[in-house]
């Protein structure tokens, strides 16, 4: 067995309905005081987060100073961002020798309930999925399967919420970075759905979304490079997501 490397520490361990260790790929920019916020629940519950920090001024801190902060000056895109993540997460995971792990990408503007991660992972386990998210709309009462392997558009009230979605880690899948800003979770949420599915989760508390869509209406840039996106879906797949 190999020393595990240096991870964030935590106030207490949760006993977890999985079983797997659970990661946390965080993006933030310029939302200190909201990211701090998650990581202190995340770290409370047990999970291990990396922080992506893509050009905040000034650079973004953790209040726990064990939480590992990686600094990304380039141009934003999302799906890169994510990818960089994932690629820390797992090779943090298997320095640990771990055979499964679940991870987290999340947004640093949630408000997030106690345990919502373990109960991700726990769905996304027992169906065997590629993927779990958040029932945002209230829309399930129990934990629902989608798979559809014809690539039609999805309801977007059955789709994955790209601020917040669950991976099996140790099946490697990463987000197509030609989705600069838009478009990737939908991306993501078609692959998945051709292959074992993803998992709409009803949560007993909701996760909040603190500023959905806000850097999309406060940025020019961010709303053409939306449109850019929807056009190399629509180039990938035929037709848009929905």
């Amino acid at each position: 067995m190999t020393d595990r490397p240096a991870t964030p520490k935590t106030k207490n361990r949760v006993i977890k309905l999985t079983g797997f260790d659970t990661y946390a790929v965080v993006l933030t920019h310029n939302r200190h005081e909201w990211a701090n916020q998650l990581l202190g629940v995340l770290l409370d519950d047990g999970v291990t987060p990396f922080v992506i920090d893509n050009r905040s001024e000034p650079p973004f801190v953790a209040d726990n100073r064990d939480v590992v902060v990686i600094r990304d000056d380039n141009p934003m895109n999302i799906s890169a961002l994510w990818n960089q993540g994932l690629e820390i997460v797992e090779r943090d995971a298997r320095r640990r020798e771990l055979e499964y792990w679940n991870v987290a990408v999340l947004n640093d503007d949630l408000d997030m309930p106690h345990g919502a991660l373990d109960e991700l992972g726990f769905a996304m386990r027992a169906y065997e999925a590629d993927a779990s998210f958040p029932d945002v709309h209230g829309m399930q009462p129990f934990a629902k399967l989608h798979r559809d392997v014809g690539f039609t558009p999805i309801s977007l009230f059955e789709r994955v919420s790209g601020f917040c979605f669950m991976l099996p880690g140790e099946r490697g899948l990463r987000a197509d970075p030609q989705f600069e800003f838009w478009y990737g979770d939908d991306d993501i949420d078609w692959r998945v759905r051709a292959g074992r599915g993803s998992v709409q989760v009803p949560l007993r508390n909701p996760i909040r979304h603190l500023d959905a869509d806000g850097t999309y209406t406060r940025d020019p840039e961010a709303a053409e490079q939306a449109g850019r996106d929807r056009q190399s879906f629509i180039v990938k797949y035929g037709q848009p997501p929905w």
